[in-house]
């Protein structure tokens, strides 16, 4: 079985009417609701076996305040408050009946009120029920609690005290002083009196320590102060060892139990001791259990991988075909390139003999060029006469240019068996025939093949 304690500003109370809002700091989460009108509503839906409703009785000397509890429209009781001379805190206004162990809905309504602006008398705190479930929480463990065991009992003092919660704590009287609680949940925080001087270490699970000392500037005793949070840790059962490190008393008046998660965690508990200031909430802000989720790997269809490879392929074919197209309409080759070009066949030439009795010459050998030029033929009409039994062939560019006959109207005649051919060229530019004009009359039967350059 386990009390778990719902604060008066939860949102699982609703409320209606006209509240306000009051409190102080030894009150739970330091906050109080209260009503001046007579009718307001507060109602409240738990699941348990049963339910206490605590709060604060402010000091008059004339109360006409009440206060009205039922649940399930059954069992019922009123809180009528008192003459007091003091404010008291932590006290039960009603608790009910044992309950069948399921959801229930408790409604409580402001009987007679103070009107404003006179406060009270009777100011909401927090409710507690108890309940078998394992995830409602926090779970509230208090100090006089069967569970926790105190060493040497007889050393330690069971204080009575107004501002601690059941009214109740216990102190240590020398160094050594211990205790040890085991609870079940994920993380544990433990409250009580700040005293001048306090020092105690904590341990979960018997790991490495933690200490605790109070502020500089604590004189006095503070009530309801957060004096020690566990990280977060593994669902299951934990300890809590707690001893005294010197003389001055430590006390302890309740703890806050984060119950088990849904999902279990493997993370390394860690711990912190503190103290609230006078006069702030001293809420059980626990860290929640963490955990590593691992992202499943992501696997790559086909469907996608298809396209992508198709789209390659596509694209390797396109740029060939580009390359392919733009060398077949290149004419020529490029500078600098050396290719072999075979001369026209020219069609058989019958030779005959000049009118000159000057016998037959033998025509130069071809010529073939690899540079930029070659030597141009000059003083060709020094000739007298030329056999025409032999032609000359073509000659063989491989530069850029190659120069065609210069001067060739210095030539008194040639035979007409031996026609000079025009020049080709696969560069930029080749030069053609100059001066032709001056040329006297050329034989006309023999045809010279055309020259090719490359």
């Amino acid at each position: 079985m386990n009390v778990v304690i719902v604060d008066d500003k939860d949102s699982s109370i609703a409320y209606s009417g006209t509240w306000e809002t009051g409190g102080t700091a030894v009150e739970y989460h330091g906050t109080t609701t209260w009503s001046p009108l007579q009718g307001s509503i507060a109602t409240f839906a738990f699941n348990g076996s049963q339910v206490t409703v605590f709060g604060s009785i402010r000091a008059t000397f004339a109360p006409t305040a009440s206060m009205n509890f039922v649940v399930d429209g059954g069992p019922s009781g009123t809180y009528i408050a008192g003459s007091v001379t003091n404010t008291i805190h932590h006290i039960p206004l009603w608790v009910s009946p044992s309950l069948n162990e399921g959801p229930h809905t408790l409604v409580i309504t402001q009987g007679e009120a103070m009107a404003a602006p006179t406060l009270g008398p009777i100011f909401l705190d927090y409710i507690i029920y108890n309940t078998t479930s394992s995830t409602a929480g926090p779970y509230f463990i208090d100090d006089s609690d069967a569970r926790v065991t105190y060493t040497p009992a007889s050393s330690w003092q069971n204080i009575q005290s107004d501002p601690d919660f059941g009214h109740t704590s216990h102190a240590s009287t020398s160094p050594g002083n211990s205790f040890v609680l085991q609870f079940e949940g994920s993380s544990i925080s433990m409250y009580g009196d700040i005293k001048n001087g306090s020092n105690a270490s904590m341990v979960i699970d018997g790991g490495t320590p933690v200490f605790f000392a109070p502020p500089i500037q604590t004189t006095n005793v503070t009530a309801n102060s957060l004096l020690f949070k566990s990280g977060a840790l593994s669902d299951g059962t934990h300890s809590l060892a707690v001893a005294a490190e010197n003389g001055s008393p430590v006390s302890v008046d309740y703890f806050l139990v984060t119950p088990n998660s849904n999902a279990s965690s493997n993370s390394s508990p860690s711990s912190s001791a503190s103290g609230s200031p006078p006069g702030t909430s001293s809420s059980p802000a626990t860290s929640p259990s963490s955990s590593v989720a691992t992202k499943p790997r992501k696997t790559v269809s086909t469907s996608v991988i298809a396209p992508a490879v198709l789209g390659a392929v596509l694209l390797v074919v396109l740029i060939a075909s580009l390359l392919l197209w733009r060398r077949r309409r290149r004419p020529y080759p490029r500078d600098g390139e050396a290719s072999t070009i075979r001369p026209a066949v020219s069609s058989p030439v019958t030779p005959f003999l000049s009118t000159t009795s000057e016998s037959a010459e033998e025509l130069p050998p071809p010529m073939r060029l690899v540079g930029g030029y070659t030597t141009r033929v000059q003083n060709a009409g020094q000739q007298t006469h030329r056999s025409p039994s032999f032609e000359q062939p073509p000659m063989r560019l491989a530069g850029k240019y190659g120069p065609g006959p210069q001067n060739a109207g210095q030539q008194t005649h040639r035979s007409p068996s031996l026609e000079e051919p025009p020049m080709r060229l696969a560069g930029k530019y080749g030069p053609g025939l100059q001066n032709a004009d001056q040329q006297t009359h050329r034989n006309s039967a023999l045809e010279e093949p055309p020259q090719y350059f490359e």
